[in-house]
């Protein structure tokens, strides 16, 4: 069977849960199959639509050209530039099936090419991107959840997907892109990112007062989904639960835990205390790692705490990060590639999983249960489902 996986972006220049899974499953499914993954991917070289060709091992990668040249927020979830590109991937691998990772960069015009050509769908839900335009997590700039869905606050929160402010941060992504972004990776002070939040909360509460309707729109686009994809995967009950609430049709919606290929380690035995601490993922505030770090201040000075994570994605967060440190056991280390990841979870003691955003399924949490390491998390979301699978299935 020729299965073709489309998501928003991929290995190495994203190193996330998603496109870890993604490389994951396909790898493993290239052993009987033929298999391709097309992904966005920012390249000032070329023109948004122009497709680049690889190979990796038995994977057939096609790096979409997606430059985020928008200047109207409904670009940012159904850009028809794609559309060109994508028909000719479409056109020259032939897939069987399609399993849709994630929407993000691509949007929804270019699903008419598999509807033109009647090829079946599957779609992931990793995430809430469907209801939540601001990144999928339903989390705020003031780092509060949104329990509830409001168009009002959903504009306010996506203002910075408008207008000049779209067309500024897609200028600065591809100039960080290309390499003359340098002056973006500094970790600017304190006051500076005062100064930046003011004029964002400023920006957003003009926007938002007449940015409903944009985000109702964009609903009613992402509900029809319930069409045109043929069958959804609920990796856990809390995102299956949050798309029957958003709209979903109940028959198209199918739960299904992620699947992991390693060996199962089992349990060890732990030392009376424990005191090497570690954290695997993406530095921003919906992970909430500032927590962590504060509370891992109380525990004593032989204690240690890796933080493994890009130091790039959100340099403004990782500055404050950095100025709440004052434990000399913790380290930010950076990101390391997936094949890292366990070897690191070995030398650990336990791994710590500080989301503040109702996580669906994380990968950190199963690669930590797979290496027979326990794993402290924050009691919201799939975090719960997870850790008391695990306790059923005799792991800490």
């Amino acid at each position: 069977m020729r299965i073709l996986h489309v998501v928003h972006d991929y290995l190495p220049d994203q190193v996330a849960g998603v496109e870890v899974y993604t490389n994951r499953v396909a790898g493993r499914q290239s052993e009987n199959h033929d298999v391709g993954i097309l992904f966005a991917r920012i390249d000032p070289r070329r023109a948004t639509g122009e497709v680049e060709r690889s190979i990796d091992g038995k994977l057939r990668l096609f790096a979409l050209t997606q430059n985020r040249s928008w200047s109207r927020f409904e670009q940012t979830w159904n850009d028809s530039c794609v559309m060109s590109g994508v028909d000719a991937v479409l056109d020259d691998f032939a897939p069987e099936v399609v399993h849709v990772q994630h929407l993000m960069n691509l949007g929804l015009a270019w699903l008419e090419g598999l509807e033109r050509r009647r090829i079946p769908s599957v779609m992931t839900l990793h995430d809430q991107w469907l209801a939540c335009a601001a990144g999928g997590q339903r989390f705020r700039a003031d780092r509060r959840r949104c329990d509830d869905l409001d168009a009002a606050r959903c504009a306010t929160c996506t203002a910075t997907s408008v207008g000049p402010a779209l067309a500024l941060r897609g200028h600065l992504q591809r100039r960080a892109a290309d390499g003359k972004g340098a002056s973006l990776a500094f970790e600017p002070s304190a006051g500076r990112r005062l100064g930046t939040r003011c004029l964002r909360s400023s920006w957003s509460a003009l926007v938002g007062l007449r940015g409903a309707s944009r985000i109702e729109n964009r609903w009613a686009a992402m509900r029809q989904l319930g069409e045109r994809i043929d069958a959804f995967i609920a990796p856990s009950d809390e995102i299956l639960e949050a798309a029957l609430e958003f709209g979903l049709p109940a028959d198209r919606l199918v739960r299904l835990h992620h699947g992991f290929s390693q060996p199962l380690i089992g349990p060890r035995l732990l030392p009376d205390r424990l005191l090497r601490f570690g954290y695997f993922g993406s530095l921003v505030p919906h992970k909430g790692v500032h927590h962590l770090i504060e509370a891992f201040s109380a525990l004593p000075a032989a204690a240690s705490l890796d933080v493994y994570g890009s130091l790039d994605d959100a340099p403004e967060y990782v500055a404050e990060l950095r100025e709440r440190v004052g434990h000399p056991g913790i380290r930010l280390h950076g990101v390391r590639s997936p094949e890292d990841v366990a070897p690191l979870m070995a030398g650990l003691d336990c791994v710590v999983a500080p989301s503040i955003w109702r996580e669906n399924a994380p990968l950190t949490v199963q690669e930590a249960f797979v290496s027979g390491r326990p794993v402290v998390a924050s009691n919201l979301g799939g975090h719960r489902e997870l850790l008391a699978r695990g306790e059923e299935e005799g792991r800490e």
